[in-house]
């Protein structure tokens, strides 16, 4: 029974810490979407620029792969050696073009992450603190240790063993609060200290902030293929060297990816919450619920006053002088 209780215990504190997040992200996106935005967009602009001909001989290829495949399917024969060339030309150009995709997509998101979290960290405890004089201190050597830990070594492990992958997602991520900051010695690993105990919980951040992109992304996909509907055919003429056209293709990819884009700034503000839960569990900070900012500006926020010459705005009498009570209705004026 007492494990019980601890545990909703728990599930309650988590989804306290997850509302606490929503709430922050609605808050803070006006003021971090734009350079969150353009880094989001800056993998579109490599990719679109760097991968056209991998890209185009991956489609050329997709189609006969495909007949292939349903003839093994259909048939239970081996492939020829041609057929087999085929197969393994494709798969190493679509696994290739994905580990790309993946890694620019990856450590452009890291580095937009680790350029804004500390300024988000400092908001939520109600600190004076200006976005770009804070993204200029965030560029230092720790920074590259961050990258290279999170937006290649992470996508490597859930490429090829997933389990790592996830592992270094939940012992390192909050090192994109720690690594440049003086309260945390500039650390990186302090940030598994500070995770400790936690796994669980980050996974879970990191997971709900999937969903809940993907079931906004849907409905526009669905959208978008009826709005504007693009077959393989005229996006592989935009890939072909001969008719190839790089506004299409860069149009083609933002609208594709324009929620993801969007959202970019989601996992961030809802990790926010998380980490200074954290640091308040294990001491290092304390009042973490009194200092948030954006609840602290709520609170602080003056009650309205009754000044001489307003009227009640309950039966219309005027007010000569400050009173507690209207004296032609006896209602109560202290609004608080």
């Amino acid at each position: 029974m007492a494990f019980n209780n601890s545990q909703r215990g728990s599930n309650r504190q988590f989804l306290d810490i997850f509302l606490d997040g929503i709430t922050f992200f609605k808050d803070s996106y006006v003021k971090i979407i734009l350079p969150l935005f353009f880094l989001a967009f800056m993998p579109i602009v490599l990719t679109t620029f760097l991968l056209p001909d991998l890209l185009y001989q991956e489609s050329l290829l997709s189609g006969q792969a495909n007949t292939i495949l349903n003839q093994i399917i259909e048939t239970g024969e081996m492939p020829s050696q041609e057929n087999y060339d085929i197969l393994i030309q494709y798969f190493a150009l679509f696994i290739g073009n994905m580990i790309f995709q993946l890694l620019i997509d990856n450590i452009f998101t890291i580095f937009g992450f680790c350029l804004v979290a500390y300024y988000l960290y400092q908001t939520y405890l109600n600190r004076d603190v200006d976005l770009w004089e804070s993204m200029k201190e965030r560029v230092n050597f720790n920074l590259l240790l961050v990258i290279f830990i999170l937006g290649i070594g992470f996508p490597f492990g859930l490429i090829f063993l997933l389990i790592p992958g996830i592992l270094i997602f939940g012992y390192f991520i909050f090192s994109i609060f720690t690594y440049s900051a003086d309260e945390f010695d500039n650390s990186i690993s302090t940030a598994r200290r500070i995770a400790k105990g936690s796994f669980l919980r980050i996974i879970g951040i990191a997971v709900l902030s999937l969903i809940i992109t993907a079931m906004i992304n849907l409905p526009y996909t669905l959208i978008l293929d009826i709005i504007w509907p693009v077959n393989n055919a005229t996006y592989i003429s935009w890939l072909s060297p001969a008719t190839r056209n790089y506004f299409m293709l860069l149009l083609y990819s933002l609208s594709s990816q324009l929620v993801n884009m969007l959202l970019t700034p989601l996992m961030l503000c809802l990790l926010t919450p998380l980490f200074a839960h954290n640091l308040q569990e294990k001491g290092i900070i304390t009042g973490v619920s009194e200092l948030s900012g954006w609840k602290a500006k709520a609170r602080s926020s003056k009650p309205f006053q009754l000044k001489e010459g307003m009227f009640c705005p309950y039966c219309g009498e005027r007010i000569k002088e400050i009173v507690n009570e209207c004296p032609n209705c006896g209602r109560s004026l202290r609004f608080e």
